[in-house]
């Protein structure tokens, strides 16, 4: 014995239902004091640290400083401003940079530290994209003018 098909409305109200569901737990939280994310440097997640929060106009949060850890595999982009990328020699990292990031390539202040390697692509991705190779142990800075100023990223390359 088959079923006939279910009209077409209960099925669509079924996923609506479902996607309502789901939403409903997604909150707007507030939080005070410190609030720290990410799995830390070694696995290439980073983590941010914001110090207190303070209320903006419209009635939100935002961390008075921010300092960022990434490690490892880690992809960076011009969001990453200010940033520290943590690896030993013969680690890497990416740097993606969008348009109009992607007009001027990227400098390091000491090329004995960390290597830019251009990734070239067989399909363009819609953004340039550089290899950071750690080579030696020392610190250099990764930086990219654009737009709206110049990104720095501190590179420590640890033994």
């Amino acid at each position: 014995m088959t079923l006939p098909p279910a009209p077409r409305g209960t099925v669509v109200l079924a996923g609506l239902a479902l996607a309502v569901t789901t939403l409903a737990g997604c909150g707007t939280g507030t939080t005070s004091g410190p609030v720290t994310t990410g799995a830390g440097p070694a696995d290439g997640a980073g983590t941010t640290t914001s110090g207190p929060a303070t209320t903006t106009d419209d009635g939100g949060t935002m961390p008075e400083d921010r300092t960022t850890d990434l490690g490892p595999g880690a992809v960076l982009t011009p969001d990453d401003d200010g940033a520290t990328l943590r690896l030993r020699a013969g680690e890497e990292a990416t740097l993606r940079l969008p348009p109009p990031w992607d007009a001027t390539p990227p400098e390091v202040s000491d090329p004995g530290v960390v290597e830019l390697v251009p990734v070239d692509h067989f399909a363009d991705p819609g953004y340039a994209e550089h290899g950071l190779l750690a080579l030696g142990a020392g610190e250099a800075v990764v930086r990219v003018d654009g737009p709206d100023g110049t990104v720095e990223i501190r590179v420590v390359v640890e033994p």
